[in-house]
């Protein structure tokens, strides 16, 4: 694979993992936020303890990741290329940090 078409999968889930706290943090939608933070805080305490345990935290977190991939991977080929990163963030009006 050339340099130019590899991606900082670190980098990928660090901005997976910081970006969605933060845009479903926001005031403007308390109710349609409070349902789904109930509903993925449940789903995540799988052992119905009440509180989310970091293991717990991370699953949910991989789930997501996971699922965010896929849907990246145009091809499915368990690989992202350039093209299909900039797809990506075309589709989501994101643009990637330039160096």
């Amino acid at each position: 694979m050339k340099n130019g078409s590899k991606i900082n999968l670190t980098g990928l889930t660090f901005m997976l993992l910081v970006a969605s706290p933060f845009c479903s943090a926001h005031p403007e939608y308390p109710k349609k936020i409070s349902g789904t933070l109930d509903d993925k805080f449940e789903k995540a305490d799988t052992n119905s303890d009440g509180l989310m345990s970091k293991d717990e935290f991370l699953n949910l977190q991989r789930r997501r990741i996971e699922k965010r991939f896929t849907k990246i991977d145009l091809n499915k080929d368990n690989h992202l290329s350039l093209e299909e990163m900039k797809k990506s963030f075309k589709h989501a009006n994101l643009r990637p940090e330039r160096k």
